[in-house]
């Protein structure tokens, strides 16, 4: 990681990143951490994809400590189904920042400006890894959802969550196709996703959540006649 060159006014630090933009199950977590100025880097700190969860795991509570203000936001399925992805997460951040200090400079991983906070940001693309403030950040979020995806996975187990924290793996993709969806999935991913496989998926379990779900499309198992796009999310 690279060391910071930005001087902050009144002393404080921030970084802000989230996770589960892609996932087909469960939230959208952001995380934002405020450190001092001239804080020593808390060693092994880095993007949290880059770390195995038993070493997030051990780093998350350093961060806490060490941080002198630390929030998460969420955003639910039907946040990100209903507003769209773009503004659940927006609405993630503003929540993970709620009763955070005053900074001089929040730095963002991506390369999006969140509208609605008034001070001043700058967005970086791979920022939890040039920035170790934005990487302590992206392993808060990422600790707090892996936990909140093993507690969920508990009541739906043959999903795998546990394991998959609601990706689409292989695994979490097989029981989809078997099981149908949850509550807890994203129905604006599922219905791509659904075009792309409509071959494999258990209709009669689909066809239940897509009365629940209000889907009125009578010709999603003919491929011919379909207008959904075909390929859920990833990131």
């Amino acid at each position: 990681m690279q060391k910071e060159s930005l001087r902050e006014a009144r002393g404080l630090s921030a970084g802000l990143d989230e996770v589960g933009m892609g996932c087909l199950a469960g939230p959208l977590c952001a995380a934002a951490v405020v450190f001092p100025e001239g804080a020593p880097r808390i060693e092994g700190v880095d993007d949290s994809k880059k770390l195995s969860f038993k070493k997030r795991m051990e780093l998350a509570p350093l961060i806490m400590e060490k941080a002198v203000f630390f929030g998460i936001g969420w955003a639910q399925p039907s946040v990100i189904d209903t507003e769209g992805l773009a503004e659940a997460w927006r609405r993630a951040c503003l929540d993970a920042l709620e009763g955070a200090p005053e900074v001089g400079l929040l730095r963002i991983d991506g390369n999006t400006e969140l509208r609605g906070f008034a001070g001043e940001q700058q967005s970086f693309v791979k920022g939890d890894s040039l920035f170790w403030h934005i990487g302590a950040a992206s392993i808060i979020a990422k600790v707090s959802r892996d936990l909140e995806m093993i507690g969920m996975s508990r009541h739906h187990p043959e999903y795998r969550w546990e394991k998959n924290m609601g990706y689409g793996s292989k695994d979490h993709l097989d029981a989809l196709f078997r099981f149908g969806p949850t509550h807890l999935h994203r129905g604006s991913y599922l219905l791509k996703l659904f075009h792309k496989y409509r071959d494999r998926v258990d209709k009669k379990r689909w066809s239940k959540w897509m009365a629940e779900w209000q889907v009125t499309d009578t010709h999603l198992f003919n491929p011919a006649r379909s207008h959904y796009g075909t390929g859920a999310s990833a990131r």
